[in-house]
């Protein structure tokens, strides 16, 4: 007997090492999207991470409370996942972490964000499945510091 195979796999999005400010970014995110899974991780060891990462469609890793932990978990993310689905939030620039992100060529996110700024970010990461209307939000242009209105 043959299995069916889903026409589309959900969404699945991780926050590793989220502070409040991506707690309430989560939130956000489980209530305005039913087509994603939404995992947060404070995996430390090496097998931890790459497990936790796992067929993540996006990884927002947040830097701003141990930016060392948290520069090792954006590597095996860009290695796993590539640097296009990861991403580092941090609050606190810390020495270095700005050259060290965008040596990797991943989107680094200065916070705190605002909702509409999120939802622009989400909504080009993680684009609608077919099903859903298109929205009217804010696109996220990775080339300027905020995002643009959709025409």
């Amino acid at each position: 007997m043959a299995r069916s195979i889903p026409a589309q796999l959900p969404k699945d999005v991780i926050f590793l090492y989220p502070g409040n400010g991506l707690v309430a970014q989560r939130q956000r995110l489980m209530h305005a999207r039913t087509d994603c899974r939404v995992r947060v991780s404070r995996a430390r060891r090496l097998p931890e991470i790459r497990e936790a990462i796992g067929r993540a469609t996006a990884v927002v890793v947040d830097a701003t409370e141990d930016h060392p932990q948290a520069v090792d978990a954006m590597l095996q993310a860009v290695a796993r996942r590539g640097r296009d689905s990861v991403s580092v939030y941090t609050e606190h620039m810390h020495d270095g972490l700005e050259l060290f992100v965008r040596m990797h060529g991943v989107l680094l996110l200065l916070g705190p964000v605002d909702g509409s700024e999120w939802d622009g970010f989400w909504e080009g990461r993680l684009p609608a499945t077919t099903d859903e209307q298109p929205s009217t939000l804010p696109l996220w242009h990775p080339r300027s510091d905020r995002p643009r209105r959709a025409a």
